[in-house]
Parts: structure tokens; C-alpha cells; sequence
């Protein structure tokens, strides 16, 4: 039968995505700290319904994208 239950057993949830009103949130603490401590991340994750495993990586996410903007950006200055 293909709708045991049991079978689920190991399988991912599907993915996430932060809401509209969660990204406002995350987006203004990143402007303030894009470090931001444990407490604080566990505070957002409450404060917003996700995981503190998704705020620390939607973190993670945005420095890297930071990183990565700034790369780019020294890129095109240098040709």
C-alpha cells in the first residue's frame, strides 16, 4: 500500500520559504547585526513561528549573498 504511513519514515518536510512579514523581520535585524547571537536568533524564531535552525540559516544565506555582492562589485571596478 503507498499510503503507508511508514513509509514516510526518513523523509524530508518539504521546505519552508519566510513569509513576507518574517523577511520585513529578518531583513531589519540583518541591517542592524549580521551576526546576531543565539539568544536573539531564538527570540526571531519565536517572535516570527520558524525554527532557530532556519533564522540561523536564512543568516548564513544573506552574509553570503553579502559576500558575494561585494566580489561582483570589486570585479567590475578592476576591468
Amino acid at each position: 500500500d503507498l499510503s503507508d504511513p511508514e513509509d514516510d519514515v526518513g523523509v524530508k518536510p518539504k521546505r519552508k520559504r519566510a513569509n513576507a512579514k518574517q523577511l520585513v523581520a529578518l531583513k531589519k535585524v540583518f541591517q542592524q547585526t549580521p551576526f546576531p547571537s543565539a539568544e536573539m536568533r531564538k527570540e526571531l524564531a519565536k517572535d516570527l513561528g520558524m525554527t532557530v535552525r532556519s533564522v540561523q540559516i536564512w543568516f548564513q544565506n544573506q552574509r553570503q549573498i553579502a559576500r558575494n555582492v561585494v566580489s561582483i562589485s570589486k570585479e567590475s571596478d578592476e576591468s
